[in-house]
């Protein structure tokens, strides 16, 4: 509702989200060296300037295209000895790159293409028993020990063999989302204008009475009470009409803002509302575990980033086995009950300056880097899609990719591995926005409020709920926002009998 009603005002103004355009991309420049030597000789210098005049490729090194040009003619020996033959011919002396015979004009043909070949694959307990079938896409989110649900049933991911994925029957909430399909996260620009959103919306509730009136109301009954509630009801009418008129929006979607606003407040105080300046923190335990509730609000991709970051140096702590979640409102962190990790200094020890290099370690091993390495290698022609004449399907071209995992870490710099991680630090996880966030965490500019108590907030209802789907979410999350009147009703009685 909160999106939909920004982005309604913000399309009224005619304003238009930035669009991120990927930086010098390895995998299609490979592909377009290949084209290019299948049209006639070229110069290095040559290749360089025709290159740069891309704008996706204006800033390219030298050292870079040399990267891809090496790879290309198999100048490196260990690729050689796995046979992966030249696409390409590079002679050192005359700096001048060159077609070679066989089939490179066929590989060129049958193997281009940039949009990536999916697959599903099947689940089976470790004794062997089918279980089911996932999505390559919500593969990238598991990590070892991580529980989710599959035909109504909790499992904890053990490990990937090519298509197969075995696994362990777990008891409890699954720690990840269900799969959700090809859900478009927020952007990053339509995050930040949300948040301050709620930082207008928390203004006018202050200067209404509307958000300390509501407290108010729950101290005690009599006339003290009723002035409370009818001030609480004045200033929520004029908040209800601001709502009205500056967001273009209905009596029901302004009273569902104003309520839910209202409890949040009521629940967590006025620094429980996330905005531009203020990250929220609520610490839950449940089940044996601590459970950190991030309410950054700064979309997805931001998001996801701070949670891997987050688990990667939990992890070097030896905090426990931390569990992730992430969505367009903020993450969560699931820790043992017996960690004493500190969720602020946790989030101030993440700087501008070391946050690639942990995401870059973050990412090692995981089902999300095997994923996109497999792609690029495909896309870069290490794995062929076509070979004479036969198509190799996703799930082969993804086992051919675990076999060369190996061969591209023993290659520094080999540039198949490296656009890989480019792809998913820079394009997915979108890391310019992250280094903004983490700038205002330096400076100060953001501060991180930390709250405790021992149910969700309404705000992370959401985060809380993310293991189910349907009908169970839909409860859990009713489970939850019963709990939290209930918590209200009690605080209000101990309040008046005391």
């Amino acid at each position: 509702l909160l999106e939909g009603a920004v982005m309604l005002q913000r399309a009224k103004e005619g304003l238009v989200e930035m669009i991120h355009i990927p930086q010098n991309a390895i995998d299609a420049l490979c592909q377009h060296l290949l084209g290019m030597t299948l049209e006639r000789d070229w110069q290095m210098d040559e290749v360089l300037a025709l290159v740069r005049r891309s704008y996706c490729y204006r800033t390219l090194s030298r050292g870079k295209m040399m990267a891809a040009v090496l790879y290309l003619s198999s100048a490196h020996p260990q690729m050689q000895e796995r046979r992966i033959y030249a696409k390409i011919g590079y002679d050192p002396a005359s700096q001048r790159i060159f077609r070679l015979g066989g089939g490179s004009r066929m590989i060129y043909y049958t193997s281009s293409g940039m949009i990536p070949d999916q697959f599903t694959c099947d689940v089976f307990t470790r004794e062997g028993s089918f279980v089911g079938r996932l999505d390559e896409s919500y593969l990238e989110r598991l990590e070892r020990g991580d529980v989710f649900s599959v035909g109504g049933r909790s499992y904890a991911f053990g490990y990937r063999r090519a298509g197969k994925i075995y696994v362990d029957p777990a008891e409890g909430r699954p720690s990840i989302p269900v799969w959700s399909s090809e859900r478009l996260p927020l952007s990053f620009d339509l995050a930040r204008a949300i948040l301050s959103f709620q930082g207008d919306l928390l203004w006018m509730m202050k200067r209404e009475g509307a958000g300390g009136g509501m407290k108010e109301a729950a101290v005690g009954e009599g006339a003290g009470r009723k002035e409370s509630e009818e001030e609480g009801e004045d200033g929520g009418a004029a908040v209800r009409r601001w709502l009205e008129q500056q967001y273009n929006m209905d009596r029901n979607c302004s009273e569902m803002i104003w309520q839910t606003f209202r409890l949040q407040i009521a629940f967590l105080g006025e620094e429980g509302i996330p905005t531009p300046w203020r990250l929220v923190v609520q610490e839950c335990h449940e089940n044996g575990r601590r459970i950190f509730y991030v309410l950054s609000g700064r979309g997805l991709r931001c998001n996801e980033a701070l949670a891997r970051m987050a688990a990667y140096l939990l992890s070097r702590q030896r905090m426990g086995r931390a569990y992730i979640a992430f969505s367009d409102a903020g993450f969560l962190l699931s820790l043992p009950a017996s960690s004493r990790a500190s969720i602020r200094a946790l989030l101030h020890s993440l700087t501008e300056d070391n946050c690639q290099a942990l995401l870059r370690r973050a990412l090692q091993g995981t089902s999300l880097l095997q994923s996109a390495f497999r792609i690029n290698a495909t896309r870069s022609y290490l794995i062929l899609r076509s070979y004479k004449g036969r198509h190799k399907s996703a799930r082969h071209q993804q086992m051919d990719a675990d076999m060369l995992m190996g061969l591209a870490e023993s290659i520094e710099g080999f540039p198949v591995l490296e656009e890989s991680y480019r792809e998913i630090i820079e394009d997915r996880l979108d890391m310019d926005r992250v280094k903004e966030v983490l700038r205002g965490l330096s400076s100060g500019e953001v501060e991180v409020v930390v709250k405790k108590e021992d149910i969700p907030c309404p705000l992370a209802f959401g985060l809380a709920a993310l293991g189910a789907a349907g009908g169970q979410r839909r409860e859990k999350i009713r489970e939850m926002q019963i709990a939290v009147e209930e918590k209200r009703s009690r605080s209000a009685w101990g309040r008046k009998s005391a």
